[in-house]
């Protein structure tokens, strides 16, 4: 059951998991930040609207209680790193399989012949001109 407090910071809890949102003036108008916990890492968002605010905390409680779920045979360093390796890969919509798929396909390809990152920007060059 999704608890909300009334009072600010707003706390979202979920289980044992608890996403926060601060509020504060600056210089006249209001601002939202976000705060959670990704493994032992600490992570904030600002946002200038609250309901903006509200719905990427919730967005991000849904997840971690999804991933604590999914995860809770993992070690901890093991969970946080394939927390982060998604929070990378969600801008560019891929998933973590089809990502690992991929490089291990274009490392082969390369095999020792320089690094991926070095061959992309090669292409993209190429490409542009």
């Amino acid at each position: 059951m999704l608890k909300e407090s009334d009072s600010w910071p707003k706390c979202l809890k979920l289980g044992g998991v608890k996403v926060k949102i601060y509020r504060r003036n600056d210089h006249g108008s209001w601002k939202f930040m976000v705060d959670w916990y990704l493994g032992k890492t600490r992570r904030q968002k600002k946002f200038s609207k609250e309901d903006r605010a509200m719905a990427f905390a919730k967005e991000q409680l849904e997840r971690l209680c999804t991933y604590k779920l999914s995860l809770d045979g993992m070690r901890e360093r093991d969970k946080e790193v394939m927390l982060v390796s998604l929070d990378l890969l969600r801008p560019l919509g891929i998933g973590l399989l089809a990502a690992v798929a991929e490089y291990v396909a274009a490392a082969k390809v390369m095999g020792e012949h320089g690094s991926l990152t070095l061959a992309a920007q090669e292409f993209v060059a190429r490409v542009r001109k």
